[in-house]
């Protein structure tokens, strides 16, 4: 090729050829070559022609098969036709034989993973195949499962039998228990060689009786149905003897059954009988050694069952503490003075021909119900049946300044003969008493009327006609307005009325009308400033036997009286405002001169932490005493009663006022030990260590003890037992014991001088 440009060309040096090559192109002009060059004027031999594609036969399985075959040309020729079918081994349908995968293979499922292990909380039944994803529980762990129990663990898996059930509400189930039939089972036992006091059917007999009476004084809501088991001949006897009750479940008794127990029926037993507060819960072991919960009230009566033929009173008073009634203590809002066995007016203190309980006790019992109570905050007056009358009905008045709102005063109207009375009571909530009063359901009776002492300790637990009551913070008011022999109408008042002026008496006359037998005829003249209705109380024999007869009384500005015979005497009234305002008058029959009090001085003693006071004035009047303690505290009555807060010397002044004459007498005294020299320390002395065999009787002897200075009480004395297994407990200087097992029991004595204890301890060996 030439480039562009002129050449000279030589042929055979003969010839020569000129060549311009500057304007012509040389390429491939042949356009089916693959270098076409559409610009080229001269070809110049470089054409490129694309190769031939090679067709034919492409299948390896054919005959024909051109391995050079660019494109199968479908040309190719077999000698038998393919085997078509499932080709891959892994399928279900595979076929050995196919020479052609014909896209038909199947697959059996995949397996079904999952935990294998049957152990494990998430066992698969289902699974084939273990996937490691096994979960197993945690280890067990023990506790109380059982949700109820006070121990609930909440964290256990295992219940290791320690759940501990939640107590007993006893006085929820005293409540209860206090409505409906009364299961009572009596146990009649006595001690080898003795017989009971009384028959079985006497027995049976006196506590049906009790059950009459309890029936009454519910109104209908509690009867009892008797149950007498025994007579047992026993050595261990009481509430407590496991003896007695595995005697009664021997002889087929499920004691469960019965929600009161009494054990008693000989007379070898101490004085005080007792009972349970209420239902009770006692664990005891029966004959068999099997454990018995009991749920029930116990009583001890220790005395006979009957008494000349008629129910022991004891065994009432013993029943009401069985229903979780306390003592129906007294408390003077005038003296302090608290007396354990205070109103008379209930069987649950001094009872005098077996009375009814107070209205606040009934209500708590579920005897007495809302529609029979009145709770009074606003002036007014009510007329009142009294609570032996079926439709008894009574009032309540919240106590000023009590922060729970849970306290009242009550009004009980009482039929007292020929007129009523009403009892004004307070309420406390159980064990709220004075220690000494044992707690429960409890009342307090309030000294309402200064001069009229209806029972000991100079307490007067009854408002009388014509009489009013003011509340220790002068806001309440209460006067008896009238009264008929099952009725009493009162009124009711409230407020401070610092401004009232107490009523004036201008003149009190009698008039005799009659000799046989002598009757007067009294009149009280008596005005009031304020223009307050006035009452009008009459005591016609102020110190007959140092008690007030109901009938020695009169109510209004006119009375006639009849008086046995004809003596000198002054005869007291009382005029009252109902507002708080009270004015005291007499008036002197048949000459009587009045003497002024004679006094000379007072002696003291303690109890239970109180100073009493005891004066020693003389007087046939009714006078008003006025005991100043010395610590700004005061007291109106003829036995003061303090409680000294600071220990010290105090002056106390006692004044003595008849009405007309006013004598005083003081004396600086010890309020810690008034009236004596220091205490000597009294000497315990619980006797020899003793020893014997099984079955002997001992006897344990304290009469070696004694008090050097004799004072301020007599010895009293308390056995204990340190080891024993059961309840162990007696008041008496000698005590037999019975039924020690083999063993060493140890004794302890307790001796008290009303100041200070001693002790001395025994050892009884049994062999």
């Amino acid at each position: 090729m030439l480039s562009a440009g002129a050449w000279y060309i030589f042929v055979d040096d003969e010839q020569d050829v000129s060549i311009d090559l500057t304007k012509n192109v040389s390429g491939c002009m042949d356009t089916n070559a693959i270098n076409f060059n559409p610009d080229a004027e001269l070809d110049d031999g470089s054409c490129v022609f694309p190769t031939a594609t090679v067709l034919g036969c492409m299948n390896l399985n054919a005959t024909n098969y051109n391995p050079l075959a660019e494109i199968d040309d479908a040309t190719c020729t077999y000698a038998t036709p393919p085997v078509e079918g499932c080709t891959d081994v892994n399928a279900t349908n595979y076929e050995p034989t196919a020479e052609v995968d014909d896209e038909s293979c199947t697959y059996a499922p995949p397996p079904i993973e999952g935990c294998t292990d049957v152990n494990a909380t998430n066992y698969e039944p289902a699974a084939e195949v273990d996937d490691g994803s096994c979960e197993y529980p945690p280890d067990p762990i023990p506790g109380c499962v059982d949700p109820e129990a006070i121990n609930y663990d909440p964290a256990a898996t295992v219940d290791d039998g320690s759940c501990i059930s939640p107590p007993l509400d006893l006085e929820e189930l005293t409540i209860q228990n206090a409505i409906g039939q009364q299961n009572v089972l009596v146990i009649a036992a006595h001690f080898p060689g003795e017989n009971l006091t009384n028959t079985i059917p006497e027995i049976k007999a006196a506590i049906e009786s009790v059950g009459r009476w309890y029936s009454n004084v519910s109104y209908g809501k509690v009867w009892f149905n008797v149950t007498v088991a025994g007579p047992y001949e026993l050595s261990d006897i009481g509430t407590g003897s496991n003896e007695v009750y595995g005697a009664v479940i021997d002889e087929g008794y499920n004691l469960s059954d019965y929600n009161r127990i009494i054990v008693g029926g000989h007379s070898h037993q101490p004085a005080s009988s007792f009972s349970t507060l209420g239902i009770d819960s006692r664990n005891i072991t029966d004959n068999q050694g099997n454990t018995v919960e009991i749920i029930a009230s116990r009583l001890q009566i220790n005395s006979p069952f009957l008494f000349q033929g008629r129910v022991y009173e004891v065994i009432h008073h013993e029943m009401g503490h069985s229903f979780g009634l306390g003592h129906a203590g007294f408390n003077s809002t005038r003296t302090g003075q608290m007396f354990t066995y205070g109103t008379y007016n209930s069987v649950m203190g001094l009872p005098a021909n077996l009375p009814f309980f107070s209205m606040s006790d009934a209500y708590q019992l579920g005897w007495i119900g809302e529609d029979n109570l009145t709770t009074v905050t606003s002036d007014g007056q009510w007329t009142l049946n009294t609570i032996e009358d079926v439709d008894a009905n009574g009032i309540r008045i919240p106590i000023p300044n009590d922060q729970s709102g849970e306290r009242y005063y009550w009004l009980t109207p009482r039929t007292q003969g020929v007129f009523s009375t009403v009892e004004l009571t307070e309420n406390f909530p159980p064990g709220a008493l004075y220690p000494a009063s044992g707690g429960g359901l409890s009342t307090l009776a309030i000294d309402t009327t200064l001069e009229t002492h209806l029972w000991k300790g100079e307490m007067d637990t009854d408002l009388l006609p014509g009489r009013s009551w003011t509340d220790p913070t002068a806001t309440i008011h209460i006067t008896l307005l009238e009264s008929t022999n099952d009725t009493v109408t009162v009124s009711i008042k409230f407020g401070q009325n610092i401004a009232n002026t107490p009523p004036v008496i201008n003149a009190v006359t009698a008039t005799l009308v009659s000799t046989n037998p002598y009757v007067y005829d009294f009149v009280a003249n008596a005005t009031d400033d304020d223009g307050d209705e006035l009452t009008y109380f009459w005591n016609f024999k102020a110190k007959q036997g140092n008690k007030f007869d109901l009938t020695n009384h009169g109510d209004g500005q006119n009375q006639s009286y009849a008086f046995e015979q004809q003596i000198s005497r002054r005869v007291w009234v009382t005029v009252s405002d109902g507002v708080g305002g009270i004015t005291r008058g007499w008036v002197d029959l048949e000459n009587h001169s009045n003497q002024a009090p004679t006094l000379s001085g007072f002696t003291l003693s303690l109890s239970n932490s109180h100073v009493v006071f005891i004066s020693n004035a003389s007087d046939d009047d009714a006078c008003i005493y006025t005991w100043d303690f010395g610590d700004g505290s005061t007291s109106y009555s003829k036995q003061g009663y303090h409680h000294y807060e600071f220990e010290g010397m105090y002056n106390v002044t006692l004044t003595v006022d008849d009405g007309e004459f006013i004598v005083t007498y003081s004396e600086e005294v010890d309020a810690r030990w008034p009236g004596y020299p220091p205490n000597a320390l009294p000497i315990a002395d619980a006797g020899e260590n003793q020893s014997g065999v099984a079955g002997d009787d001992f006897v344990l002897n304290a009469s070696g003890s004694y008090d050097p200075d004799g004072s301020p009480n007599p010895l009293r004395y308390v056995w204990s037992c340190e080891n024993c297994s059961e309840s162990f407990y007696d008041r008496n200087m000698t005590v037999n014991i019975r039924g020690l097992r083999i063993g060493t029991w140890e004794f302890t004595v307790q001796v008290y001088d009303g100041r200070d204890y001693a002790y001395d301890t025994v050892w009884i060996t049994v062999v």
